[in-house]
């Protein structure tokens, strides 16, 4: 019974320690994540760990970039103005 009640404690840390990851760390797909954990619980946070923090903390992981403008084109010279 007490073996149980650790275990839960325990599981129940994992689940809030890898949520608090997901929703403070520039990940890709941070609402995914955070949704999946909150529906689905402890499976999801175990599968986090592996597939996404255990890369996060070993610096493999690239902080996602933002998306580059393409550059705008310069606007014709006026009529009449020298070029």
């Amino acid at each position: 019974m007490i073996i149980m009640a650790i275990i839960s404690i325990l599981a129940f840390i994992l689940w809030l320690v890898m949520l608090i990851h997901a929703a403070s760390k520039p990940i890709d797909n941070k609402v995914l994540w955070i949704v999946l954990m909150v529906i689905i619980g402890i499976p999801v946070s175990i599968i986090y760990y592996f597939v996404v923090k255990r890369k996060f903390d070993k610096g493999q992981v690239q902080p996602p970039q933002p998306p580059v403008q393409p550059p705008t084109p310069a606007a014709p010279p006026a009529p009449g103005a020298l070029a």
